[in-house]
């Protein structure tokens, strides 16, 4: 069963809210992640932390490096060609 944490913060004149510390801490929050706001009946607003998918990460760190050479290398399949590479090595 998951413990319930309470804190509370204060709205300023921008309608923004300070996440307290404890509570980005125990999120793993950092700037620019995105929150998801639900309004629940009963005044009960929720927040979710919105974490993007693995695909979407894998995608945005391999935007970031030339892979074409491994591409190229192992016809487009990194995976058999290791296999392959480790099954030789035996």
């Amino acid at each position: 069963m998951q413990q319930s944490k309470t804190n509370e913060g204060t709205i300023n004149l921008k309608y923004q809210i300070t996440i307290p510390a404890v509570m980005r801490d125990a999120l793993g929050l950092q700037p620019g992640d995105k929150i998801e706001f639900r309004l629940e009946a009963g005044n009960v607003l929720e927040l979710r932390v919105k974490r993007p998918k693995p695909s979407e990460t894998i995608a945005a760190i391999l935007e970031q490096f030339d892979v074409s050479a491994l591409h190229n290398e192992t016809a487009g399949d990194a995976v058999s060609a290791v296999r392959t590479t480790r099954q030789d090595d035996e």
